[in-house]
């Protein structure tokens, strides 16, 4: 408040009093002067003392990020999240926030916003059309379908694409959304319908586009994901329709449904990590093509309906690029004629082939898969792993027949080695595949071969439940140099359940013309003998057969010979051991082993014969090329009529044996058995005797009685 001014009318004392208040308000401005240039002095000393800090924090960001080398820290701090490293910090951070900007940089839009109706009556062509070119000027697009349906046909495009493709989108980033939405074709149309294309602008004609040198000018990402199409009706012609072609792309994935296309579902072309998960149905090719891929994962339905030729390709390429760390699981096959997952197996042809240092495919993962077998089998096969083909995981499939019609080919063929010498280094004609879990149901094999097996595999814990014929067979392969392939039979924990043999040798449930058989354990429970000739193991041209332990629950039907193992010459058969029992079979010999082989190696074996009417039940039949047999001992065998029926001489086989103990009903009359050799009565009562001893080796020896009861 101001001072008030003395009047001239003021007493003294009134003058007085103001002057005073005028000398005391003089007072405390000087005071407030000086606090305030004190507050002055200490607020520049702070703005001074923080631009020294500011100026020491830049000089030293200024080093940091101006450094080529200063410490292991700082050399950190140039390498991205991609594993690129950048000249400087510096630089590395310009890179991240260009990235960043583009990143954020994403248009969105929809067809309607280009005046399509989507009412699946209109032609939606053009709005398409006008949507994609617009797309294209931007890196980042994302095209939001709705609910909606569009009706569209194929776009008028730049004579540098082939004339089969549709809408083309370059963007390095795209996504195509939907809410269910559909897009709807016309009978006929004969198009692919979405191309996402990486690096199109280098493309100045047809010929270059379909040239390979773009092969590593990848997009990042392209994405469909509740996008339905609909070709309409398909009654099996051959074209090239396909809902989507994704080519040069780093990350592609599909997930919606294709229907009736006469030609393929989803294509997948030199990209690197797929991702299918939908459905594929009534289409007359392939569901999906996957060629020169890299990693990725295929899942969903394929359905035929008995017009789809196959349901999954996926092939490899040129100059050692790779078909390699692709998973294809929890799918559903049904309805496929042709092939149901097929490796392929030539290469392409062209200049650019490089047969000598191609690389295989490699690396692939089936499993968790249900494959139904259409009526009379497929043309070729269910599941084919070809040519060129390493190091696959086949797991947990159930392959499974909906009719008793024989099968035309085979259901399982593992290929996996070169066509010839000249196609790959020496010895490189393997395949080193591992195949567990693996379930075949119903199927009349009759025509062919469950499973086929021509290359190096590990085969663990396989089911035939209810098949006929040959079910699994290791073939010979002969190639056009002259040279031949015989994959060794590595294989244990398998199940013939309920399985018939129908046919003879070929047509043995387990049948082998390579090299060394291998068996862990092998089980057959409740198998029927109907061919004149039984074999449940036939290994043909092996030259060592292993058996750890054989299994048979249950054995019927009437034929001439039924047989577990039959050996050939110049083989050496090693049986650990055999349990047999509820052998009901009639045949004139039923022999566990029909032996020609060189030498045979025979321990622990348990047969029941109890019941069972054939002329001969014989534990080893064998003839005069059997030069040596190996008797470990262990056996618990009822009712045979001779263990061993050797046509040579005993002393002539070198038989080396252990004593052996047998349970019978009386002494043998045929057979060769050897001093020291034991029978236990298998039916004693009172006055009969307990046992007899073999005192003179032959066939079948001289037998004495161990005393009556």
């Amino acid at each position: 408040m101001p001072t008030e001014r003395i009047s001239y009318t003021d007493v003294l004392k009134d003058g007085t009093d103001k002057l005073n208040s005028a000398i005391d308000q003089a007072n405390k401005a000087e005071v407030d002067s000086l606090t305030a240039i004190n507050t002055a002095n200490n607020a520049t000393e702070t703005a001074s003392e923080a631009n020294n800090k500011a100026d020491f924090t830049q000089t030293q960001l200024d080093q940091v990020t101006g450094a080529s080398t200063i410490d292991p820290a700082v050399e950190q701090m140039k390498v991205d999240d991609t594993g690129f490293a950048h000249p400087s910090p510096d630089a590395r951070l310009r890179s991240d926030h260009q990235k960043l900007t583009s990143e954020l940089a994403e248009i969105a839009t929809t067809p309607k916003a280009f005046d399509a109706v989507g009412d699946g009556v209109t032609d939606d062509t053009q709005a398409f059309y006008n949507m994609v070119q617009y797309c294209n000027g931007f890196e980042r697009v994302h095209i939001n379908l709705g609910r909606n349906t569009y009706k569209v046909n194929k776009p008028v495009n730049d004579a540098k694409f082939p004339t089969t493709a549709g809408f083309i989108l370059t963007s390095k980033s795209v996504k195509v959304s939907g809410d269910n939405a559909k897009v709807l074709l016309p009978d006929g149309s004969n198009f692919e319908v979405f191309w996402i294309l990486g690096d199109a602008g280098s493309y100045t004609s047809e010929t270059d586009y379909m040239a390979t040198t773009h092969y590593h000018a990848l997009n990042d990402y392209a994405e469909f994901n509740g996008v339905n199409f609909d070709f309409g009706t398909n009654s099996g012609g051959t074209g090239v329709e396909k809902a989507v072609k994704f080519r040069y792309v780093k990350n592609a994935k599909f997930n919606g449904i294709v229907y009736g296309s006469n030609g393929n579902g989803v294509n997948f072309e030199q990209c690197n990590n797929i991702e299918f998960d939908g459905m594929v149905e009534r289409h007359s090719q392939y569901g999906v093509f996957a060629y020169m891929c890299r990693a990725g994962k295929i899942s969903g339905l394929i359905d035929g309906d008995g017009i789809g030729n196959r349901a999954y390709i996926i092939k490899h390429g040129y100059n050692g690029e790779i078909f390699s760390d692709i998973k294809i699981t929890n799918i559903t096959i049904k309805g496929v004629k042709d092939y149901g997952i097929n490796s392929g197996d030539t290469l392409e042809s062209g200049s650019a082939v490089n047969v000598t240092n191609h690389e295989k495919v490699r690396g692939v993962e089936v499993s968790h898969a249900k494959i139904y077998i259409p009526s009379g089998g497929f043309a070729t096969t269910a599941l084919r792993l070809g040519q060129y083909t390493n190091g696959w995981k086949i797991h947990d499939i159930d392959f499974i027949a909906t009719d008793d019609l024989p099968i035309a080919g085979n259901v399982m063929d593992v290929f996996g080695t070169l066509a010839d010498s000249a196609q790959g280094a020496s010895g490189d004609r393997i395949g080193n595949h591992d195949i567990r879990n693996i379930r075949f149901w119903n199927i009349n094999a009759t025509g062919g071969a469950i499973m086929m097996v021509r290359s190096l595999a590990t085969i663990r814990g396989i089911k035939f439940i209810n098949c006929k014929g040959s079910c699994l067979y290791y073939p010979i392969t002969a190639y056009s140099d002259g040279s031949k392939t015989a994959p060794m039979m590595d294989i244990d924990d398998l199940e013939f359940i309920n399985c018939t043999v129908v046919d003879d040798v070929r047509d043995s449930l387990i049948f082998s013309d390579g090299l060394d058989v291998s068996i862990g354990s092998v089980k057959f429970i409740n198998t029927i003998m109907a061919a004149p000739n039984s074999y449940l193991i036939f290994p043909k041209g092996n030259t060592k057969v292993e058996v750890n332990r054989l299994v048979v629950d249950g054995l019927s039907g009437n034929v001439t010979y039924a047989v577990f193992l039959n050996g050939l010459p110049n083989q050496i058969l090693n049986i650990n051991e055999i349990r047999a029992k509820n052998m009901t079979v009639t045949a004139s010999s039923l022999q566990l082993i029909r032996s020609d082989s060189k030498e045979v190696n025979l321990s622990n074996v348990s047969a029941d014969f109890t019941g069972n009417t054939s002329t001969n039940r014989n534990i080893l039949y064998g003839t005069a090329n059997t030069t040596k047999v190996k008797d470990q001992g262990g056996h618990n065998v009822v009712n045979e009529t001779a263990f061993f029926f050797l046509t040579a001489d005993i002393a002539a086989l070198g038989i080396n044996s252990t004593k052996r103990t047998f349970y019978r009903n009386s002494v043998p009359i045929a057979g060769t058995y050897q001093n020291g050799d034991r029978i236990i009565n298998s039916e004693p009562y009172q006055g009969q005797p307990k046992g007899w001893v073999c005192v003179t080796s032959g066939s079948p020896g001289v037998w004495v009685s161990e005393g009556t009861l």
